[in-house]
């Protein structure tokens, strides 16, 4: 995760080239060090420089040290771009995964869909090989809320967010026949219910495919007439 990047440039500064153990001369280079996290170049720790046989690719190191404000900066604004995107992808990553909602908690409405750990919920065998599905509020009363559970159960809490991502206009079908009441207070446990959402448009496509179904019985020998 941490660690030194090695870096060999042209040296901008004029130095007298050397001899290589071959006896083809030798260029001045610079050999830069980068500090790294995550292979992204984040500070310079040293500039040395360094004489390149061009013919055998000898590199030969030395202890002096080499000043440059310029050499690496593009390296290094690169690196931080890099770092900052990467946070930034994991920052709405993970603000999609757990919104703020903890006013949706505690005044849940009718339509609203839960991430939920069913077995943490319902302490049933079954349940516990693939705890993690999604499920949708049916009812709303005083204390309790009817919940109807997914068709589909995943071992992995990622897999319900790429469901809420491809069937969200699919979710007539998607959910089961299984209701289960549970109480209000267990919507604030962060274990047992993961997040919730409010669907603003309540578009349905399933719901829609049913309201256009064709009303004319379709004749088995159509006729001319």
């Amino acid at each position: 995760m941490i660690g030194i990047e090695e870096h060999i440039g042209p040296c901008h500064s004029e130095h007298s080239p050397e001899t290589c153990v071959c006896g083809r001369p030798s260029r001045a280079v610079q050999v830069t060090k980068f500090a790294t996290i995550f292979s992204f170049s984040l500070f310079i720790t040293e500039r040395k420089l360094a004489y390149r046989c061009f013919s055998c690719n000898r590199l030969k190191q030395t202890d002096m040290s080499i000043s440059g404000i310029n050499d690496g900066l593009g390296k290094l604004v690169f690196g931080w771009g890099q770092l900052l995107l990467l946070i930034g992808m994991l920052t709405l990553g993970y603000n999609f995964a757990y919104p703020n909602d903890q006013r949706l908690r505690e005044a849940p409405r009718v339509g609203d869909i839960l991430v939920v750990n069913l077995f943490e919920i319902t302490r049933e065998p079954k349940d516990q090989p693939h705890p993690y599905t999604l499920a949708k509020i049916t009812k709303v009363e005083d204390d309790e809320v009817q919940l109807q559970v997914g068709r589909w159960q995943y071992l992995r809490e990622f897999a319900t967010f790429k469901d809420m991502l491809s069937r969200q206009d699919l979710m007539s079908s998607y959910f089961s026949n299984r209701n289960i009441q549970v109480s209000q207070l267990l919507l604030g446990e962060t274990q047992a219910v993961r997040s919730i959402r409010r669907r603003h448009s309540f578009f349905d496509l399933d719901e829609i495919h049913e309201s256009l179904f064709f009303q004319t019985k379709v004749q088995q020998a159509p006729s001319i007439d």
